[in-house]
């Protein structure tokens, strides 16, 4: 499918448009939240109160606990980004471009300090 947009070894989708995958850092930190097992899925974010909000509301919904993983991805797995759309700050990774030993969990204990820069308003 993405390469049927035009995403290749240069270019990612940047919501509809191609951009250089140059224009990205060299690395991304991001994050997942998920059940167990399904930490290497495509969407991840690089906002950890997004996260963490997946982590809490659709954890507690579904009636399955979600751990939050993190990730720093290299750019050459960037296959898209979108933002202006859900305002989620979402990337879709290749995954398996990626070490298999990763995503590393986030642990829980990490998660208000992390999540500090957010309720202080100095991120996000």
């Amino acid at each position: 499918m993405f390469e049927l947009a035009g995403v290749d070894d240069d270019r990612y989708l940047n919501e509809t448009e191609l951009r250089d995958r140059a224009r990205l850092p060299e690395t991304l930190r991001v994050y997942r939240a998920t059940a167990e097992g399904h930490q290497t899925g495509l969407s991840w974010t690089t906002s950890f109160e997004r996260a963490h909000w997946f982590a809490t509301r659709l954890g507690a919904i579904g009636g399955h606990p979600h751990q939050i993983y993190g990730l720093d991805a290299p750019r050459e797995a960037v296959l898209a980004y979108f933002h202006a759309t859900r305002g989620e700050h979402e990337y879709v990774i290749d995954t398996g471009r990626i070490d298999p030993t990763m995503p590393d969990l986030v642990d829980p204990g990490e998660w208000d300090r992390l999540l500090e820069p957010y309720l202080t308003g100095s991120d996000g």
